[in-house]
């Protein structure tokens, strides 16, 4: 059984994951969901907190029943999106 949150892109989510970490900016938020985009697509996460349109955030999910449902929200608006996907091109690279 996984253990950790595999980090992903929306476009990549399999209904097999059991827990995902995702990156992107909320787009949407109302009632006890939001719509995360992360520029591969776009998908509602279920969320019991408040969370603001246009928070670029990681969520850490579980899923079941293919439905997301957000562990852990985190705030990371002053991370350099940029470098970020420098970095996890280059781990691809070498298969790390």
């Amino acid at each position: 059984m996984q253990q950790h949150y595999t980090p992903k892109e929306i476009s990549k989510v399999d209904s097999k994951d059991s827990r995902v970490c995702l990156i992107g900016k909320v787009v949407d938020s109302a009632g006890n969901s939001f719509v995360l985009d992360d520029g591969t697509g776009k998908i509602e996460i279920i969320y019991d907190g408040a969370i603001d349109a246009n928070k670029l955030v990681r969520v850490f999910c579980s899923i079941a029943d293919e439905k997301l449902k957000a562990d852990v929200v985190q705030d990371v608006e002053d991370l350099d999106m940029n470098l970020f996907k420098k970095v996890k091109g280059l781990y691809n690279l070498t298969g790390v």
